[in-house]
């Protein structure tokens, strides 16, 4: 009698995912013509018989050892039909290794093959590939087209869990949440146990605001026409236990905000007994009660457009160099990161940085563009917790300190780097100009307008916009037959000394950004570079040096947990003082730290390739 299986971590999904396409024989799914599997040869087939037997029984970790059995076994039956799956097989021991070129040239194969449960599940291999380099994005999308195509419960099974862990990887916490609705429903009566315990945890890493969101939604399509039954049971299955974790969320924070939307709803989860009097006691008292917990930084994660989720998450890149993390997370007197997600919506960044300060971050960083900083300066002035700035906003009259750089000295700087190359007629791309975002005229067009930039002699293009699109921009100028100067601004930096040897260019430069090779940057920049083999982003620089000054300032604050308002007041104080003396190698100034100023001070210049600093 076969085990009940138990719930599946990552690496066994990927292992037990294989087999279930083995020991489904390639059966046919989502239409798909039937994939033979059956092995050529009686001595193929007890072969794989026997690789199959010890796969099985072995551990993750002790599997590696039939990678020489795995090889040969493709080399003697490359046209066997096990073959297709002892390449699925190796190309997860790769994915486990990190041997991801190899692990995709696998993969490749595989799905270049006929149709069928191998193949697919060869697609979920590319997936964990793409989130082992970090694009989650990309993962999900591979994942999605198998949505409905799996028919087999124990494969369903295994696609539900990383369809979740996908979608929470990519940031989608909505997409995240209605896939563990799915997979509840889809799952065979004898696993909802285990899928129930899971779902429970997946749902405590839902930030709140998002969790809110989706369960007033849920909660609103209770009764709606031709609804599956086997959903309805799943929604009515996790109803309760997001409305548990709000509850959770609301009284530990003290969110008054939280609590009155919750209350307001009118469902009876948040009325009822000691707990619901604690929410309308909570919500009566008005909004998050801000405390400080040792040495912690908060960071505010904007996620309600791509340039926002992009910039963010080079922004936590640096942060986490900064700080040293996670080796540092064990440290009781290291500075302790906490992060929060701001949806985008109009209330989204006061209620990210009040759930910070609920948490106990005696200073914060938010504001990856001018909208989001304005906001989160805003909070700055009505509370008095000190803010660190990503992008310039106006004064706001609080703690606030910025970071980032103004647009304008942005401009001015490149326009001293055309002038420098004598550049005749300039055009700009990105925050001016030409938008980075705009689609081809045709299929199969350049999406700049580059042929008329060739036909008008255009000598250079000022990029304002990211590093793709300035690398676009090289690209199509480049199939003109005409290159055009780039002139890179911040954003684009980073593609310094990335482009072509051949492709002339300019960099709007501060401090040690970008990063050039053979001149003189601090000592953390270049382990970062030789480590990474890359320059980092302007966000990654901004993150890291509002870390660092931060890990200064709070340097100056006890390790213990005040709860007292007077206190917690007195401490915010303390920290946005410490920032203004904070002094540090930094990597986008020139200075060591704001000096006392409300903006750090930096001298905005320009390098120009193949010309020595």
């Amino acid at each position: 009698m076969m085990p009940r299986r138990r719930l599946l971590s990552a690496p066994e999904f990927f292992t037990l995912a294989a087999l279930a396409a083995t020991a489904c024989g390639g059966a046919s799914t989502g239409g798909h013509a039937p994939e033979a599997s059956v092995a050529a040869s009686a001595a193929a087939q007890h072969e794989f018989r026997e690789i199959h037997r010890r796969w099985t029984a072995s551990r993750p970790s002790e599997r590696g050892r039939l990678e020489p059995l795995l090889r040969a076994f493709v080399e003697r039956h490359p046209d066997d039909g096990r073959a297709r799956v002892a390449r699925v097989y190796l190309a997860f021991l790769y994915v486990q290794r990190g041997r991801v070129h190899e692990a995709r040239a696998l993969v490749k194969q595989v799905r270049s093959g006929p149709s069928g449960a191998t193949r697919d599940f060869a697609a979920v291999v590319e997936a964990a590939i793409l989130l082992r380099e970090g694009k989650a994005d990309q993962a999900l999308s591979v994942l999605l087209p198998l949505e409905g195509k799996i028919i087999d419960p124990d494969e369903r099974f295994l696609f539900g869990e990383q369809r979740v862990t996908a979608a929470l990887g990519a940031r989608r916490p909505a997409s995240a949440l209605r896939a563990m609705r799915d997979w509840l429903a889809e799952t065979a009566p004898e696993e909802r146990d285990a899928v129930r315990g899971r779902v429970l945890e997946l749902i405590r890493q839902v930030a709140p605001e998002p969790l809110f969101r989706t369960f007033t939604e849920l909660a609103s399509e209770k009764g709606a026409v031709n609804a599956n039954p086997d959903r309805e049971r799943a929604r009515d299955f996790m109803l309760p236990l997001m409305a548990e974790r709000l509850t959770d969320v609301a009284i530990e924070r003290s969110d008054g905000q939280l609590a009155r939307d919750l209350l307001d709803t009118g469902l009876p989860w948040f009325r009822r007994g000691k707990r619901g009097q604690e929410l309308a006691l909570i919500a009566a008292s008005g909004s998050v009660l801000p405390r400080i917990v040792g040495r912690s930084l908060g960071l505010v994660l904007s996620v309600g457009t791509l340039d926002q989720r992009r910039r963010s998450a080079e922004v936590v890149a640096g942060v986490a160099r900064a700080l040293g993390l996670p080796a540092s997370a064990a440290d009781g007197e290291a500075v302790q990161l906490f992060t929060s997600e701001d949806d985008g919506s109009a209330h989204g960044v006061p209620r990210a940085l009040a759930a910070l300060a609920g948490e106990g971050a005696a200073i914060l960083i938010a504001g990856v563009d001018p909208t989001t900083a304005a906001a989160a300066a805003k909070y700055s002035a009505n509370t008095g917790i000190p803010v660190l700035l990503l992008a310039h906003a106006p004064g706001g009259g609080g703690q606030e300190r910025v970071v980032g750089e103004t647009p304008e000295r942005e401009a001015e700087a490149l326009g001293a780097g055309a002038r420098a190359l004598t550049l005749d007629r300039p055009v700009e791309v990105g925050s001016r100009g030409v938008a980075c975002d705009v689609e081809p005229s045709a299929a199969g067009q350049p999406r700049f307008p580059v042929q008329t930039w060739k036909r008008d002699r255009i000598d250079g293009v000022l990029v304002s916009g990211n590093a793709a699109c300035a690398r676009d921009v090289a690209r199509e100028s480049q199939e003109t037959g005409r290159r055009v100067t780039l002139g890179l601004g911040l954003e684009a930096g980073e593609l310094f000394d990335q482009l072509e040897p051949a492709q002339p260019r300019f960099a709007v430069s501060a401090g040690a950004f970008p990063h050039r090779k053979g001149t003189p940057a601090p000592e953390s920049l270049e382990r970062l570079v030789a480590r990474s083999g890359h320059a980092p982003s302007w966000f990654t620089t901004l993150g890291h040096d509002a870390a660092l000054l931060a890990k200064v300032a709070l340097a100056e604050l006890p390790l213990s947990r005040v709860d007292d308002a007077r206190a917690v007041t007195d401490l915010h104080r303390r920290a946005a003082d410490g920032l203004g003396r904070a002094s540090a190698d930094l990597w986008s100034s020139d200075q060591r730290g704001f000096a006392g100023k409300r903006v750090l001070p930096r001298t905005l210049g320009t390098v120009i390739w193949g010309r020595k600093p």
